[in-house]
């Protein structure tokens, strides 16, 4: 049985999700930046009551709708879909691909 935390060491942690959450990056990409390990920054987002999944506010997004012409490629992941030109940037491309595997 783990033994109790101080509450300074519940305030570290409290401090550490209120980082990551302000960050707007992964919770992967957020720990190995700040070398904390992941499945403790799991297991105290649900201790204290975070959220593991930022909501997501549809005014803050804008539906575009591409040229008549143009010819798109979708990406599907998990019901997340992207629409691209069928001739995107490699580099761009890859960026899309690495976020979707690293997920929220």
């Amino acid at each position: 049985m783990p033994r109790p935390l101080s509450e300074e060491q519940k305030q570290e942690w409290k401090e550490r999700i209120r980082l990551h959450s302000d960050s707007g990056q992964s919770m992967l990409q957020w720990c190995r930046e700040h070398q904390v390990n992941y499945d403790s920054m799991l297991y105290w987002r649900r201790q204290m009551g975070a959220n593991p999944t930022k909501a997501i506010e549809r005014s803050s997004f804008r539906e575009l709708s591409p040229p008549l012409d143009d010819k798109r490629i979708t990406i599907e992941y998990q019901k997340v879909q992207i629409h691209m030109p069928q001739n995107v940037d490699p580099t761009i491309l890859i960026k899309y691909l690495h976020g979707l595997r690293e997920g929220p």
